[in-house]
């Protein structure tokens, strides 16, 4: 659970940790270069670029320890962001999907994108590193308020929410005609859940479920919830929702339980990557035939999911081309008018950053989601100086949002339910589609300690009868 750097620090200790670090960077410069050049041996800037980033994103897992810590959990899926570039960048001449100007420049498009995402991991590494060194809690048994609001009748509470979570699911099941209505709308699940977005929301509930029953010491109805969720998930095709519920309960089950092993995450991994090839291919044609599945390109088609090699490049393009301006902020306040309905505001803006750059580089009446990362959505906001200044104070926050939590995670409070929702949020704390999502959480939690506090009464008066 500690950082290296936390320990006490003497002479002969700092002197261990930092062979250390020299040993295992080492090997990550040499490893990286392996991969850089595994296709066909050259040497070129945007490689090296490339290499440097690969070391840059293994940083924080030579002095972390915990291996749910957000910046661990952050640089596994960022690992596939860079994998998605090196596949780009063995491509010879590669074109950009959202950019489609002359292709002389898309390897200095790439490199820029490369370095505005190790510019950023550095600085949130440095943002955290920073904040636990010169902002150290001087009392680790401090209680905020919020921490102080514990919850005492967890399993009353998640049988409640997976009843909710289950209704929601069968109304959404009726409005899209069965199973195969529902399947079938991945292929465009923005507009086929148009209107039903609260009720896709709900059934998100049943993940709550599972958790609140872990702490209630019912581990294989915990699980039985958690197996159901993913079920009522799956057929939404919302990948990245199946992989933060299995993620949230093996958190909770960290941390709660027992220490979770590498091994068990491995196997996490491999799941993602067959989950994710079947998703992907139930979202393209609309069924469950599975097409040129290959164990070999599943690390390959897991990280083409979110296509960063080409949506970041694109915007770097673009803005350097005039095709769009720098955005100044001017849609991330659009979360103000998030809770209104599109049914009853059909103009209403677009609130979900990869919607926006969607419009912005597509030119298409049907909404397409570019997901841009944090770094993407503030380059296209405030440039060098908005990733700069977001990457360092998320840094902070990070480590603010963690420390927190690790001295008041010995009994089950509104803050501990909070933080294995929205820990995977912050680190794109500044992105609309991520604020949204933790709103959403501590609202929830919220309801659920006022029906805790409803039940506690309602005990209350019974036994005072």
């Amino acid at each position: 659970m500690e950082l290296y750097f936390d320990r006490v620090r003497n002479k002969s200790t700092n002197k261990r940790i930092y062979k250390r670090i020299a040993i295992r960077m080492f090997l990550l410069v040499l490893t990286s270069f392996f991969l850089i050049n595994f296709f066909d041996g050259q040497i070129t800037l945007v490689r090296v670029i490339l290499a440097m980033a690969f070391v840059t994103l293994f940083i924080p897992l030579t002095v972390i320890k915990d291996v749910f810590h957000p910046l661990v959990l952050y640089s596994v899926f960022q690992f596939f962001i860079l994998l998605n570039f090196l596949d780009k960048v063995r491509v010879t001449d590669p074109s950009m999907k959202f950019f489609h100007l002359s292709s002389d420049n898309n390897d200095y498009y790439i490199i820029i994108s490369l370095l505005i995402w190790i510019t950023w991991h550095l600085l949130i590494c440095t943002g955290y590193y920073y904040s636990s060194t010169f902002f150290k809690v001087k009392d680790h048994n401090k209680r905020t308020f919020i921490n102080n609001l514990k919850i005492y009748h967890p399993q009353k509470i998640a049988y409640l929410l997976f009843f909710i979570s289950v209704l929601s699911f069968l109304i959404i099941l009726s409005k899209m005609g069965g199973i195969s209505g529902m399947i079938y709308a991945t292929k465009d699940s923005l507009n086929s859940y148009a209107g039903l977005v609260y009720f896709k929301n709900l059934v998100d509930l049943s993940v709550i479920s599972s958790i609140l029953f872990l702490y209630s010491n019912k581990r294989r109805l915990a699980v039985i919830v958690l197996l159901s969720s993913v079920v009522m998930m799956f057929f939404f095709g919302n990948r990245g929702s199946i992989v933060n519920a299995i993620i949230v309960y093996m958190l909770c089950s960290h941390y709660y339980y027992r220490e979770v092993k590498i091994n068990k995450l491995s196997l996490l991994v491999v799941f993602t990557l067959v989950f994710t090839q079947i998703m992907g291919s139930i979202r393209k044609y609309g069924s469950l035939t599975i097409q040129n599945f290959e164990i070999s390109n599943l690390l390959f088609n897991a990280a083409d999911t979110k296509d960063m090699a080409n949506i970041l490049p694109s915007i770097v393009g673009s803005l350097e081309n005039g095709i769009i301006n720098f955005q100044y902020g001017k849609d991330m306040f659009n979360i103000l008018v998030a809770p209104i309905p599109r049914s009853i505001w059909g103009n209403k803006p677009l609130i979900d950053e990869s919607t926006i750059i969607g419009s912005m580089l597509i030119d298409s009446p049907i909404y397409w989601g570019l997901p841009p990362g944090p770094y993407g959505w503030m380059y296209l906001n405030f440039g060098w100086f908005g990733v700069i200044i977001a990457s360092f104070c998320t840094g902070i926050i990070i480590q603010k949002v963690y420390s927190a939590f690790l001295r008041n995670r010995e009994s089950l409070t509104l803050y501990v339910l909070i933080y294995p929702f929205i820990v995977s949020h912050i680190p794109s704390v500044f992105n609309t589609s991520k604020q949204v999502q933790i709103i959403w959480y501590v609202g929830i939690m919220l309801i659920v300690y006022l029906i805790d506090k409803m039940f506690s009464t309602k005990r209350f008066i019974s036994n005072g009868r």
